[in-house]
């Protein structure tokens, strides 16, 4: 539905930023494929050097390129290149937001902003909550499992956003008109 609701064509620049292992590049290829959408390009932007190697052994595509980098910088670790700015057609976020520290949030808006080029588009699949009491029993329960983990950076420094805390950071970036493509309800049952 995410793919779906990208509108993508022809010829399209795509970001998959904080992509993980490339699992979203590879579903984005085979989209492209059944619809016939040719001459795509996709750069597949991520953090962990570890889920960068991952994601080089799934994805071998001519038309993908794996970026080791920080979408807070928007540059590679490996080369210092910068990602070009007003590049990508559509840039696809999913689930991933919520690893930005809420201090670096605006950083994290703006830079997605600069990168898309003008009529481009954000296609966003996370976490959103509609009140901070319920967001705030989320985090709690989070940062425990993060502890009991031993990820002591993500247990610090996720940030679990509200609708009006991503409307008002996506205004501020210079995003006009947002709108929730599809919204479905997610439930999760904790025991500690």
């Amino acid at each position: 539905k995410m793919i779906e609701s990208s509108d993508l064509k022809n010829g399209f620049q795509i970001l998959d930023a904080m992509a993980g292992n490339g699992n979203l590049t590879a579903h984005i290829l085979k989209y492209c494929q059944n619809k016939n959408i040719t001459n795509t390009n996709i750069t597949t932007l991520e953090f962990s050097e570890v889920q960068c190697e991952i994601a080089r052994k799934q994805i071998l595509n001519e038309n993908v390129e794996i970026f080791w980098g920080d979408i807070l910088t928007l540059t590679s670790f490996q080369t210092g290149k910068k990602l070009p700015l007003e590049s990508y057609d559509r840039i696809l976020l999913k689930s991933a937001n919520h690893e930005i520290p809420q201090h670096k949030q605006d950083l994290f808006y703006k830079n997605l902003f600069s990168l898309l080029k003008p009529g481009g588009k954000l296609i966003m699949l996370g976490f959103i909550f509609e009140d901070e009491v319920e967001r705030n029993e989320f985090a709690v329960i989070t940062k425990f499992k993060d502890t009991m983990a031993g990820m002591k950076y993500a247990a610090e420094n996720r940030h679990f956003s509200t609708r009006n805390d991503i409307n008002q950071n996506l205004k501020k970036a210079g995003f006009i008109n947002q709108s929730a493509a599809l919204n479905f309800e997610y439930t999760i049952h904790s025991e500690v």
